[in-house]
């Protein structure tokens, strides 16, 4: 029984710890991770994730290494000149706010990974 519980407790840790929770916990809490709706586009805060990587691929060619460099610096120190967003989402939203002290190192590594992936890796 001691062996069931113990297997179970490490399956939710490994589960609430994937890199989609993580980009779940970390970013689309700003950024939405679908196609946002009338309604929600109303009220949205930032660009929609798919935009946002959309832009980011267009620029740096789909090269992963680019990619994952640009969200990680771009992530704790956000700044005009380095966006890639176009300028109206810039002017609808304004920078992203930096996220120092919001996620590790180790966690903008597998969030950028994990973007790169998900939105530019098959496209």
């Amino acid at each position: 029984m001691k062996k069931i519980i113990l297997l179970l407790g490490l399956s939710v840790v490994i589960f609430a710890n994937t890199d989609k929770n993580l980009v779940d916990a970390k970013c689309t809490i700003c950024h939405m991770n679908k196609q946002p709706s009338a309604l929600e586009r109303q009220n949205l805060i930032a660009p929609p994730m798919f935009g946002v990587m959309n832009n980011v691929g267009l620029y740096f060619k789909d090269d992963k290494k680019a990619v994952t460099d640009f969200i990680k610096t771009y992530s704790l120190e956000p700044n005009q000149k380095n966006s890639k967003c176009e300028s109206r989402a810039i002017a609808r939203f304004g920078l992203m706010p930096s996220q120092k002290g919001n996620v590790t190192k180790e966690e903008l590594d597998r969030i950028a990974n994990y973007l790169y992936d998900t939105y530019l890796k098959n496209r």
